[in-house]
């Protein structure tokens, strides 16, 4: 979960849970947790919890944004499209 700006993440959870994530913050801010089961946007794979692109997109690092591109799985699929470079997560962009 290293790639999730964490701060923006439960800035967005206060603005709606209110109250609810002060109790979170009892536990540690489970930020896995709540992205995986809550949010639904991370997964587990190979063993590790880890953000779906999605989940990037919107509470990303600046530099694991940046990483993101659309050009398939495999070394020898045909790219189908590229994504403009992004600075930063959405939800900074939006908020400012």
């Amino acid at each position: 979960m290293t790639d999730i700006d964490e701060a923006h993440l439960w800035s967005f959870l206060r603005e709606f849970e209110g109250d609810a994530v002060d109790n979170a913050g009892r536990s540690g801010y489970p930020t896995k947790d709540v992205l995986e089961r809550d949010l639904l946007l991370a997964a587990e794979f190979a063993g590790e919890v880890v953000p779906t692109v999605a989940g990037l997109l919107l509470f990303g690092r600046d530099e694991s944004v940046a990483k993101l591109s659309a050009t398939g799985c495999g070394g020898g699929d045909q790219v189908r499209g590229r994504l403009d470079p992004v600075a930063g997560g959405r939800a900074r962009q939006y908020c400012g």
